[in-house]
């Protein structure tokens, strides 16, 4: 570009001024200058800043004109055949639903659905007869701790039992062998504000007990121990402590 007219690039004072007041009184009319000029060409400066923005605007829409047109021709689709419902109907067999109502039917699911599932099935035939088993589960009790939660139960006498953690089902399973539930303890529980426990329910199955938790969140077991009583009025006890 050649340089704008009526601005002096090359030297900017001919004259070499000693006196102070005469130098900026110059340097005032200068200023002066420079300003008439700027406010002469300030019109079109700004007629170039939006022919730029409008160039702009022009070379992305253009961009986005070449972009459409190079693009690959969308995939067709392919129909989808269906079949009758005559032939739907001979290849998945239609279940048999029965009567009850849907709002209990939601209900035993929501009670049984993590439970049941991890119970396996015993056959009728070696089933114990309930009359014999001969230790009571007494009471279930539960500790909340800052790292731990804290879970004792109540015997009247030394138990088996076996623990079963299913982090993925998001349940544990203690089972009691020989042991019946004691009348005065509740079959189910719900627990609101623990930080792991969601609820629990006792099951008698043949002459053993099993108490199934209901997790919130995956656990593992930090501690268990069996406590034989001490005195005659005491129980058993059997701790377990969940980490949070």
């Amino acid at each position: 570009l050649s340089p704008a007219k009526r601005l002096k690039i090359d030297s900017l004072f001919s004259d070499d001024l000693k006196d102070i007041n005469a130098r900026f009184k110059r340097l005032e009319d200068a200023h002066i200058e420079f300003r008439k000029v700027y406010e002469q060409m300030k019109p079109a400066i700004i007629r170039l800043v939006a022919i730029e923005d409008d160039l702009q605007i022009l070379m992305s829409e253009l961009n986005g004109f070449v972009d459409e047109q190079s693009a690959p021709p969308p995939a067709r689709r392919t129909q989808k055949i269906q079949k009758p419902i005559s032939e739907v109907k001979e290849i998945l067999p239609v279940p048999n639903v029965s009567a009850t109502p849907i709002t209990k039917i939601k209900d035993e699911v929501k009670a049984e659905v993590k439970s049941e599932d991890n119970i396996q099935a015993i056959p009728e035939l070696i089933k114990k007869d309930v009359s014999s088993a001969s230790v009571t589960l007494k009471d279930i009790r539960i500790g909340n701790h800052p790292d731990k939660v804290r879970i004792v139960f109540e015997t009247n006498s030394q138990s088996e039992y076996s623990l079963d953690l299913s982090n993925d089902d998001q349940v544990m399973i203690i089972t009691f062998l020989n042991t019946v539930r004691d009348g005065g303890l509740d079959k189910e529980s719900v627990f609101a504000r623990n930080p792991l426990l969601s609820s629990y329910m006792i099951k008698q199955q043949g002459s053993d007990t099993k108490v199934i938790i209901i997790l919130k969140r995956a656990t593992t077991v930090q501690f268990e121990e069996v406590l034989a009583a001490q005195t005659e009025q005491k129980n058993d006890r059997i701790v377990i402590d969940l980490a949070i």
